[in-house]
């Protein structure tokens, strides 16, 4: 696992996705979804539709922000011509006395 970045309580984080097949090319029908596991381990928070904005070829963006202090896991899924989902990021939020 990676840890994709620092953040705060409250602090909006942009999270990137990308798309491409075992020989490095791009699809042009992929449909993202992005999603956020809460530090609970048990709810998850899916983004799709207009919440996901395409950026470049195979490349997707969606913003989160974090609630509560703890690690905030990302998995990235498409469908379409390209069925794929990647996981194991995660972004950190330190306990703060000042939330």
């Amino acid at each position: 696992m990676a840890q994709l970045c620092e953040a705060s309580v409250g602090q909006p984080v942009e999270v990137t996705l990308e798309f491409f097949d075992i020989d490095g090319v791009t699809p042009k029908d992929t449909t993202p979804t992005g999603k956020v596991m809460h530090p609970d381990g048990e709810t998850v928070d899916s983004y799709t539709g207009g919440q996901v904005t395409h950026v470049g070829t195979g490349v997707y963006t969606f913003v989160f922000t974090p609630s509560t202090d703890g690690r905030w896991y990302i998995r990235g899924e498409g469908t379409g011509s390209l069925v794929a989902a990647q996981d194991g990021d995660y972004v950190y939020v330190p306990d703060s006395p000042f939330v």
